[in-house]
């Protein structure tokens, strides 16, 4: 929602700022998903799920071993 509005009211040729900011935001969340995947960090991500699936945001346990 932010960068939708952020590209309404961006007054660049073309949306330039948009597209840039589009850009750095993909790149950035690639090298999170990198990050976030790694070993190391499997009980940070193991207790976030157990949050977001107290939460009711998740429907059901990962089927898959390792998480």
């Amino acid at each position: 929602m932010g960068i939708l509005l952020y590209f309404l009211y961006d007054t660049s040729p073309d949306q330039q700022r948009t597209r840039r900011l589009i850009d750095a935001a993909v790149d950035f969340v690639v090298d999170a998903r990198r990050i976030v995947t790694s070993p190391l960090l499997r009980p940070i991500r193991r207790r976030v799920l157990n949050v977001l699936r107290d939460a009711g945001l998740l429907a059901t346990a990962p089927a898959t071993a390792g998480v």
